[in-house]
């Protein structure tokens, strides 16, 4: 499978910004009175940390500057005060070794411990229920890490420059994988992927290089472009057709002139870029149950000259089919509701289109550079229920 590369450069410019920024905290936390009285929003300090308390009486720690002690233990509470939430950048290039979360806690915000390089290892309490974006990203020294049961979602970037993690354990109830979460891991060599989880993001394992031992829960419905991109899971993965889970993901290997490929029966989706530029495919049968062909899936295939289409297809979204130059006709099922911008564009010779009857929603682009459009008659044109265009 072949797909645009763009990434390089996108991920040395969000690793620069990610780890630029807030400056050094890190340490373990100290008693603090009892007595301690606060007003909500304002931000307090305890020694080594800055903190704020809510209208609801409950803290988030905002910085923590201790860079001395190894070993970190945050508390329940301060005073009366229970601490619930780990800021934004909290932890930001800390170098403590180690670090245990309390039970209270329910929420890790945004970058709270990027970039913490000599981190070995975390322990989360039972309370946490989401992480925000980047939270442990490029903790160059993590080698395993357990997340915790209450999480629903791996967050993007979450784990993103681990590049010494070598095991995950994902928890029973998430149900997505976010673009990035695990890229560039390089030692990362197994993960189970629980039953539930239903969507995978883009570049979610790139250059997972070490990643051999993976295996897909048939929840899985929905993967997106690149999500194994340098993996070594794909890599390794024999000449042929790719399927992640109930996905169609791609072809792997050099496509054979005349290539006809026939997904099999059952698949919930094809994903995005599934045969960008695939030159040598020459027909492919989709089975009934796929209600969308995603962005791109079809695009450049410029040997494509037949298309199976389901029965019960309801969208086509942008360039799906675009410069499939020897296509000459599609049967598109009455089901369709939608077909997007350059959906079929330059498909030149594309001049045969059975169009669905009461179709609604097809955009003004959608047939751009094709026979059929070339030999409509000047003047209003429709697509079905769909005003196309005034042409001429």
């Amino acid at each position: 499978m072949k797909h645009t590369t763009r990434r390089k450069l996108c991920a040395i410019a969000m690793a620069a910004v990610l780890l630029t920024g807030v400056g050094a905290v890190g340490s373990a936390v100290p008693a603090v009175s009892a007595g301690l009285t606060v007003s909500a929003a304002e931000t307090l300090t305890a020694d080594s940390f800055d903190y704020t308390v809510d209208g609801n009486g409950e803290i988030t720690i905002t910085r923590y500057y201790d860079s001395d002690t190894e070993n970190v233990v945050i508390p329940d509470h301060i005073g009366d005060h229970k601490i619930t939430a780990i800021g934004y950048g909290a932890f930001r290039n800390r170098n403590f070794k180690s670090i245990v979360l309390p039970d209270s806690i329910t929420t890790i915000a945004e970058n709270a411990f990027l970039g913490c390089g000599e981190m070995e290892s975390i322990q989360f309490g039972s309370g946490v229920k989401t992480f925000g974006k980047s939270a442990l990203a490029y903790c160059r020294k993590l080698q395993s890490v357990t997340l915790p049961e209450g999480i629903t979602e791996i967050e993007e970037y979450l784990l993103t420059g681990c590049e010494n993690l070598k095991s995950v354990t994902l928890p029973e109830g998430i149900t997505s994988i976010g673009q990035h979460a695990f890229a560039s891991c390089w030692n990362l060599q197994k993960i189970n992927i629980p039953d539930g989880v239903t969507s995978i993001y883009r570049e979610a394992f790139e250059g997972c290089v070490r990643l051999f031992d993976l295996s897909f829960p048939d929840s899985v419905s929905y993967v997106d472009y690149e999500a194994f991109n340098s993996c070594g899971w794909y890599n390794q993965h024999p000449a042929g057709d790719v399927y992640v889970g109930s996905v169609y993901y791609g072809y792997q290997g050099a496509m054979p002139a005349g290539t006809a490929v026939v997904i099999k029966e059952g698949t919930k989706s094809i994903a995005p870029f599934a045969f960008y530029e695939c030159v040598n495919l020459a027909s492919v049968t989709i089975p009934d149950g796929i209600k969308e062909i995603d962005s791109s899936t079809f695009r450049g295939c410029t040997s494509l000259t037949s298309v199976r289409l389901p029965s019960d297809l309801e969208r086509i979204q942008n360039d799906a089919f675009e410069g499939c130059t020897r296509l000459t006709k599609i049967v598109l099922p009455e089901s369709l509701s939608s077909i997007s911008f350059f959906a079929f564009a330059d498909c030149t010779r594309l001049k045969n289109i059975t169009i669905p009857k009461n179709i609604a929603d097809v955009d003004n682009d959608a047939f751009t550079n094709t026979a059929w459009l070339k030999a409509q008659p000047d003047g209003d044109l429709y697509f079905g229920k769909t005003y196309l265009m005034y042409k001429g």
